[in-house]
């Protein structure tokens, strides 16, 4: 059962564990060095790689950071619903219901259902992306998430990248909001949108500031950039 938060400190509470401390990233960068590299100079830049990564990007996941990120989606999100005209009542907030586990979805969505009070009504629980053709015209649904790499988890969301899945309506708007974004991810979900049809019509919405680019050392290995 699903368990429904009540107050942004109550979200933030709720949020604590999910929180690694340092000795738990400490010793995941050294599995990763241990499992990837071949040999100890490789091991010594790829764990220097991992920890410089960390230290950019992690401040991302820090509680105070993350409600001022999600109020910057929050812009870009009406910003985005001003520009097609489509009413705050035709907006959805998508959570794929594909297992019983609480994922980063569910976790960031209701950080933002709750800090922007947008009535439960408005979230939907998905297994399958085409039942959004069921809804209005003009509408927009709109999937939160803490992270894009690959772009393969957004791409998959609700069977999306099934080969015989399409979505017909052309004023029904799939928006992915990450809080942060690899430059490479964001160009694969472009691809995927053309090959859907779909381009201009999804869109990915993530701030400038938030999108990690090219030449982060730690995507110079191809086989973590992959991961």
């Amino acid at each position: 059962r699903r368990v429904l938060f009540r107050s942004r400190q109550n979200i933030i509470n709720q949020m604590h564990p999910y929180t690694a401390t340092k000795a738990a990233i400490k010793e995941l960068i050294q599995k990763m060095g241990l499992f990837y590299a071949h040999n100890d100079d490789e091991y010594f830049t790829l764990t220097q790689s991992i920890a410089q990564y960390y230290k950019m990007q992690l401040s991302v996941y820090d509680k105070q950071t993350l409600v001022e990120n999600l109020d910057k989606n929050k812009a870009l999100i009406e910003k985005y619903l001003a520009q097609k005209q489509i009413p705050r009542p035709n907006t959805y907030y998508v959570i794929p219901k594909e297992n019983s586990q609480v994922k980063s979805f569910d976790l960031i969505t209701h950080m933002y259902v709750q800090q922007n009070n947008i009535p439960q009504a408005q979230i939907i629980y998905l297994d399958d992306i085409r039942a959004i053709d069921s809804y209005k015209g003009k509408s927009a649904f709109i999937v939160l998430d803490d992270f894009v790499g690959s772009g393969d988890c957004y791409m998959g969301i609700c069977r999306y990248n099934e080969s015989n899945v399409f979505l017909k309506g052309k004023d029904k708007h799939l928006l992915f909001c990450p809080i942060i974004a690899h430059k490479k991810g964001l160009e694969n979900l472009e691809d995927f949108f053309t090959k859907k049809g779909r381009l201009g019509i999804d869109e990915i919405l993530v701030s400038k500031e938030n999108i990690i680019k090219d030449n982060t050392p730690l995507f110079e290995y191809s086989y973590l950039a992959d991961d």
